[in-house]
């Protein structure tokens, strides 16, 4: 289901942000929306892999001050690959998640030109 055309605004976006917004939008074929999700989702993508980095050297930390055993040395190797499973998982999903959301937002803009036309055939 497509979700109802509002308009948006981000309080202190400066103009320079939102001109240089519309020009690489411009530039790269898409409507400002979709640039914008593109951007957005990438950045927080890259932040959400940054931070996954952040705990798995702090968890290498905290490891590093347990005492020597062989079932916490285990869990230790174990919890390091489910977290580095997690980022990497994180960083191959990002384009796909990207494409999914502009793929939506297309088939958005489509349902909204075909909606008018449609009620305007049954008028007839």
């Amino acid at each position: 289901m497509a979700k109802a055309k509002m308009p948006w605004s981000i309080k202190g976006v400066s103009t320079e942000a939102r001109d240089a917004a519309k020009e690489a939008a411009a530039a790269a074929g898409m409507t400002i929306g979709a640039w914008l999700d593109q951007t957005i989702l990438g950045a927080s993508i890259g932040q959400l892999a940054d931070t996954q980095g952040d705990r798995i050297a702090a968890s290498a930390r905290a490891a590093e001050s347990l005492p020597e055993d062989p079932v916490i040395d285990a869990i230790q190797r174990l919890a390091a690959k489910v977290a580095a499973t997690e980022q990497r998982t994180a960083e191959i999903t990002a384009p796909l998640r990207i494409l999914v959301e502009q793929l939506t937002h297309r088939v958005e803009e489509m349902e909204n030109q075909v909606h008018p036309a449609i009620h305007a055939a049954n008028r007839r």
